[in-house]
């Protein structure tokens, strides 16, 4: 298995329009045979820091999902709405 994780810090008020946001990422992203997201909330440090993840067989998958993810105008037209939500970069970290 191989999990992405993308790291986030949410502006304050902001939350819920973020979370709507990354829920019709989410139904866009099933639309098109894609893993969707999880939305995990930290509940000990930063406040409003969001950790998405998505779970993945192998790295070629991965890989495969995220190409065609960046390459979709709806995807990426929700993902960066999303970022206008956001404080500063959001970063990724990928386990195997």
């Amino acid at each position: 298995m191989y999990r992405y994780q993308t790291h986030a810090q949410i502006q304050l008020a902001h939350w819920r329009d973020f979370n709507a946001l990354l829920d019709e990422l989410n139904v866009a992203l099933r639309a098109r045979g894609l893993v969707p997201f999880q939305l995990w909330e930290a509940s000990i440090g930063p406040f409003n820091e969001a950790l998405m993840v998505a779970d993945y067989e192998t790295l070629a998958a991965y890989e495969r999902e995220h190409s065609t993810m960046h390459a979709d105008p709806v995807c990426m037209n929700l993902w960066r709405e999303m970022g206008a939500h956001m404080d500063g970069i959001p970063w990724t970290d990928p386990l195997s």
